[in-house]
């Protein structure tokens, strides 16, 4: 995959899923500026998603983190995933304050980047 990322610097790629069950080299491909981290249809299994998370705030631009995306087929599943989502970003950047890695106002920052902001970048939504 690194070739293509490098062959095709004009094309955004976003993996999905966390990368699961590759997630820790995940964070290492998200060194090429084209490539987006992706959290979707993970939401649920609740360590994988903290962990990562966790690890990816650590050193991968903040920017192409996406905690919620696709996946979901209807708006029943919309609700409970960004439930879900919530839960698990906190639990991720808690982790952190408590390590004291980061404050409250970072943890925020990252919070809104990776739940709002980074999705409407990439996908140049206009709200």
């Amino acid at each position: 995959m690194c070739n293509l990322f490098r062959d095709y610097p004009d094309v955004k790629f976003v993996i999905f899923h966390v990368g699961f069950p590759y997630q820790d080299i995940l964070g290492t491909l998200a060194k090429f500026p084209n490539v987006h981290l992706d959290m979707c249809g993970m939401q649920g299994i609740h360590t994988v998603c903290v962990d990562a998370l966790a690890e990816w705030v650590e050193y991968v631009n903040i920017t192409r983190i996406h905690a919620f995306g696709g996946d979901c087929f209807n708006i029943n599943s919309v609700y409970g995933e960004q439930l879900k989502v919530r839960d698990n970003t906190y639990r991720s950047l808690a982790r952190k304050i408590d390590e004291e890695l980061m404050d409250i106002d970072d943890a925020k920052w990252v919070a809104k980047r990776v739940l709002y902001d980074n999705p409407l970048e990439l996908y140049k939504l206009d709200l």
